[in-house]
């Protein structure tokens, strides 16, 4: 995909071709107050994720948050993680593996400095697979397109040596298209074979982990376990009262003495 560059003093930044055209001052100028413009999907203590139009496109901001001094000066020699999240959207899709087309990645400088950044990528409308799987009785569920396709997508992770980082099923969407992969700050290319077979195993029990059947037969688990406790508590509080009318036999009998 072909990009251009805009850059200031206070800020970094690149853009796909077609996006934003003669107007990339305006866009990291409205990054500013994006906050205030659209709905906010997420925001923990890094980040902040929002979904928003800007010149009537659908897109998504995730605002990587400025944390603290020593975080932004070991971030300063490194990609900042909107660049990595860029970079890694781009490289998936010569790929052909299925993620938001990448709008544009700013970072804005302090002395040089990235204290914040931005990842934008165009909104895919759909539904998170989470919602679907829970939705769906299990039966069929194992026999619906959907399932297949995400387990399609899985192939493609493997047959390019890339492991997600955070295979969860909130970072699926399932989309008219088939489903993408969102949440790209973990994302790895390997080399060495060693080391993707250990992180794709990594992916792969997080995904199943979050499986309706998976889930049920934990929860089933946890409620045997709960029972067990339950009876192991039930036999203690026996054992406490026989230890208690042995202890008023002995007192009778050192009264009857």
């Amino acid at each position: 995909m072909s990009t251009r560059d805009f850059n200031t003093k206070q800020f970094r930044s690149v853009f796909s071709q077609g996006f934003c055209e003669q107007q990339e001052a305006d866009f990291v100028a409205w990054l500013g107050y994006v906050k205030d413009q659209g709905d906010v999907l997420k925001d923990d203590r890094k980040a902040i994720l929002i979904r928003s139009q800007y010149d009537g496109k659908n897109l998504v901001v995730k605002h990587y948050k400025y944390v603290h001094v020593m975080y932004a000066l070991t971030h300063a020699f490194l990609q900042s993680r909107a660049q990595y999240a860029w970079h890694a959207s781009l490289k998936m899709a010569a790929l052909h593996v299925p993620t938001p087309r990448a709008l544009a990645c700013v970072e804005r400088l302090s002395l040089g400095i990235v204290r914040e950044s931005y990842f934008v990528y165009e909104y895919e409308p759909g539904f998170l697979f989470r919602e679907y799987a829970w939705s769906t009785p299990i039966d069929s569920l194992l026999s619906q397109t959907h399932l297949h396709d995400v387990y399609h997508v899985l192939r493609v992770l493997k047959k390019h040596n890339i492991s997600h980082g955070d295979l969860k099923m909130p970072n699926i969407v399932v989309t008219d298209h088939g489903p993408v992969l969102i949440d790209l700050d973990q994302v790895r290319f390997h080399s060495s074979k060693r080391m993707f077979a250990k992180r794709r195993l990594r992916d792969l029990r997080r995904f199943r982990r979050e499986l309706p059947w998976n889930l049920k037969q934990a929860s089933g688990g946890r409620d045997q376990a709960s029972g067990v406790r339950d009876q192991a508590s039930g036999v203690r509080d026996q054992a406490s009262g026989v230890r208690d009318q042995a202890s008023g036999v002995r007192g009778q009998g050192s009264g009857g003495s």
